[in-house]
């Protein structure tokens, strides 16, 4: 009975102990990863690969996670518990349970109250991507499957565009102007699946030039011209 209750016990220590590892970023710029062993209300006990170690909460930078699910609802909130098939996000509106395979991204952003204290490390950002892959429009000079979001402006040192809807964008490699090339590229998405682990898109698209600049429609010449005169009478 005795050995009965050892394995028992060493089996719930093994337990706590192969927890998920979490990031605590401090506002001094530290990072420290580990499994929470402990927690107050001023402090928290993390077990990191060098030892235990102790995190006054003042220093904590707050950080909250936005999720956008495929129905295109977003939710803002903390996320409490996670495992293979779902997440549950403490929000304004209470803990929401979210199906992994309904997530299209999630994106850690700083929590309002951090932004309006001051005081952080101007390396850390508003806003960090957590999971999911960027989506590219563009991938070198080829085209992707995606497009930009409605009322989305970019611009690079080579091209520019604007997403006219969800759906629907329009770019131009402004660069080639100054050789006479003025082109636009319009881009269509039929479709879109997938989640924040795997998507598969697909647009159609072209790309019209054209050749012609005002200095090159006129090519003057030298040379002679010969007139003549006439005085007589046509029908």
């Amino acid at each position: 009975m005795k050995q009965l209750i050892v394995i028992l016990i060493l089996a719930t220590l093994v337990f706590s102990q192969s927890g998920k590892n979490q990031s605590f970023k401090l506002k001094d710029g530290t990072v420290v990863v580990g499994t929470i062993q402990n927690e107050t209300d001023t402090e928290i006990e993390v077990l990191t690969k060098f030892g235990l170690v102790k995190i006054n909460k003042f220093f904590l930078i707050q950080t909250q996670h936005r999720v956008k699910l495929n129905t295109g609802e977003t939710f803002i909130g903390e996320i409490i518990n996670e495992n293979q098939d779902t997440i549950i996000l403490k929000t304004k509106m209470g803990e929401l349970t979210l199906p992994n395979s309904d997530i299209l991204n999630i994106e850690e952003i700083l929590d309002p109250k951090e932004k309006q204290s001051g005081g952080i490390s101007s390396f850390i950002k508003d806003s960090e991507f957590a999971l999911g892959e960027e989506q590219l429009t563009d991938l070198f000079f080829d085209p992707t499957g995606y497009t930009l979001n409605k009322g989305t402006f970019y611009l690079s040192g080579l091209s520019f565009g604007f997403g006219v809807s969800d759906k629907f964008d329009i770019t131009t490699k402004w660069f080639n102007y100054f050789w006479g090339d003025l082109n636009f590229r319009p881009k269509y998405k039929l479709f879109e699946k997938g989640n924040w682990e795997k998507q598969q898109s697909l647009s159609i698209g072209a790309h019209f030039h054209a050749q012609d600049s005002p200095g090159n429609r006129y090519v003057w010449k030298e040379g002679q011209m010969d007139v003549y005169e006439y005085n007589g009478t046509s029908v």
